[in-house]
């Protein structure tokens, strides 16, 4: 369900304002770790499937309970249960994850997709300004989700621009730019999943930072030769008086 549709049911039936936030709490948590397991999918590494199993039936579990149309006097409590135990999980996950080492073969058309999916979910992380909602992030941790979403719309616009010149089949340098912009997007929704809400400002700032500096900006020489040569080899396939 949608943020949309979970605030027009709050408007029409009046729920409490902390019952709908834990609703869009469960709701976004079970949005980005759907895209962990995208990026997963993508992998082989196996050291995360016990963990992952164990979160895929809590969410299946919760998401009935968990429904803007089953709030009861005790939905409070049992959010807050269910809330724990992803919490959990997710320290579990962490102990486990590291950036994704894509493996696999994968469609462009994933790649254009998953970036605006990362946008809209980091996007409703910023609206929150409530400070007692369990949706609330620290001003400064908003600052650098915002840079982040600045530098992801920047990519997602080159991913377009060489998604539409390039001429099948894909060359490596074409796969190996696409598999970056997965890892690299898939990472930081991650990252960001994996501390929500168990936001620390100062950790959170200093992870956001060097993901921006070290995987995403092209500062670093192995980056900006992922860009260099995949514009290399795209001039490469069409007319000699392009530029």
């Amino acid at each position: 369900m949608s943020w949309e549709r979970i605030q027009q049911l709050s408007d029409m039936l009046n729920f409490p304002k902390t019952s709908i936030d834990s609703v869009m709490l469960f709701t976004l948590e079970r949005e980005f770790y759907d895209i962990l397991i995208s990026l997963q999918s993508f992998t082989d590494e196996p050291n995360m499937l016990d963990v992952n199993q164990k979160i895929q039936t809590l969410f299946q579990d919760a998401v009935f309970d968990l429904s803007p149309l089953y709030l009861t006097e005790y939905f409070d409590l049992y959010a807050s249960e269910v809330q724990s135990k992803i919490l959990l999980t997710k320290r579990e996950i962490r102990a486990k994850y590291s950036f994704p080492k894509i493996s696999l073969q994968l469609p462009a058309k994933f790649v254009k997709d998953i970036i605006p999916s990362v946008l809209e979910n980091i996007g409703g992380l910023v609206k929150i300004h409530y400070p007692y909602s369990p949706l609330y992030v620290p001003e400064t941790v908003v600052e650098h989700i915002e840079d982040v979403s600045k530098e992801l719309k920047l990519l997602l616009n080159f991913v377009w621009f060489v998604a539409q010149r390039f001429i099948e089949p894909q060359s490596q340098h074409h796969v190996n730019f696409l598999t970056h912009v997965l890892a690299v997007s898939g990472h930081i929704s991650t990252l960001i999943w994996l501390y929500l809400p168990d936001l620390v400002p100062e950790q959170m700032n200093v992870m956001l930072s060097d993901f921006l500096r070290m995987r995403i900006k092209p500062i670093q020489s192995c980056i900006r030769k992922i860009y260099v040569d995949v514009l290399l080899s795209l001039k490469s396939t069409i007319q000699s008086g392009w530029k």
